[in-house]
């Protein structure tokens, strides 16, 4: 009786455990995380600032930014980064940096704060100095001259980070990892299914050869 209510049930388990697998492997393999991007704190005093050698993992268009903590009125945070949106006129941005990287003794890229506007918003506040095309396995320097006092920003722990741009992140790491995981969950399932369907005849018929073969096994005379 037990055995018929399984046998009923094996279709339905079978298809909601597909799903939730594949689920399963299609969140994970799309959630961020598993790059670690470099980054730096520093003082945004006036002066200029010679960060310590560092890599890239992945091939692509890296951003430069100075990145905050959201530990400040959002408002206040925003003027002094120089957003767009504006809301405290009695604050004036005081980001204002110029950039240089170098490899060795060659310069990959130059650049300035003041022809980068964007930025991002998350667990931190993120303000764009630029950007540079990170190849891996190379050395790189950068060197930061700070042209206003960006005092006003050390309560929120600035600090640079050079982040994999978004459309580069989800080609060198979302999509191979998303592939990763669903073949991965797609033999999961194949194994299962193959298993509950085909478990119990193939297991019977090895069982009726092996009694097929010691019946006909020689008998040794003692």
């Amino acid at each position: 009786m037990v055995y018929k209510y399984v046998k009923m049930l094996r279709l339905p388990v079978l298809i909601v455990g597909s799903y939730v697998v594949l689920y399963a492997a299609l969140h994970f393999g799309g959630c961020g995380g598993g790059y670690q991007a470099p980054e730096f704190a520093i003082d945004l005093k006036p002066g200029t600032i010679t960060l310590p050698e560092f890599q890239v993992d992945k091939k692509g268009i890296h951003l430069i930014e100075l990145a905050v903590e959201r530990n400040m009125p959002l408002d206040d945070l925003e003027c002094l980064l120089e957003f767009p949106r504006e809301k405290n006129p009695s604050l004036e941005p005081v980001v204002d940096i110029e950039w240089t990287l170098t490899s060795g003794n060659s310069m990959v890229a130059t650049g300035s704060s003041r022809k980068e506007k964007g930025g991002g918003w998350g667990q931190y506040i993120f303000r764009t100095l630029g950007r540079f095309d990170g190849v891996p396995r190379i050395p790189y320097v950068l060197e930061l001259t700070i042209l206003r006092d960006g005092s006003a920003l050390a309560p929120a722990n600035p600090r640079i980070v050079l982040d994999l741009y978004k459309d580069d992140y989800i080609r060198e790491i979302i999509i191979p990892r998303t592939k990763a995981y669903f073949i991965v969950a797609i033999v999961a399932i194949i194994i299962a299914w193959l298993a509950a369907f085909l478990g119990g005849p193939v297991y019977v018929l090895l069982r009726r050869r092996c009694a097929h073969l010691q019946e006909n096994a020689p008998q040794t005379e003692n």
